[in-house]
């Protein structure tokens, strides 16, 4: 497989897990509705619980956390992003 390929790849199993984590979790508060540095200090507590995956849970366990830690740096990027366009 060729590196773009597997470029490829890692971008969609990463976006299906992603897309998945935010399907699981939709019933909690949106992350427009919180401040940036609140959504940060979240990012870093999903850093810690990918740590926590990397020391022996499942690979599927791992791709969830690794989800869960791209979302909410999107999801920072995104606040950040809205607060820039209102000033």
């Amino acid at each position: 497989m060729s590196s773009e390929r597997q470029e490829v790849t890692l971008i969609e199993t990463l976006g299906d897990h992603m897309a998945y984590k935010l399907r699981v979790n939709q019933d909690k508060p949106h992350w427009l509705d919180e401040e940036k540095w609140r959504m940060f200090h979240r990012l870093s507590e999903e850093v810690q619980e990918l740590r926590g995956a990397l020391l022996g849970t499942s690979v599927e366990a791992v791709w969830h956390e690794a989800a869960d830690v791209a979302n909410f740096a999107a999801f920072v990027a995104d606040i950040f992003q809205r607060d820039e366009e209102l000033r």
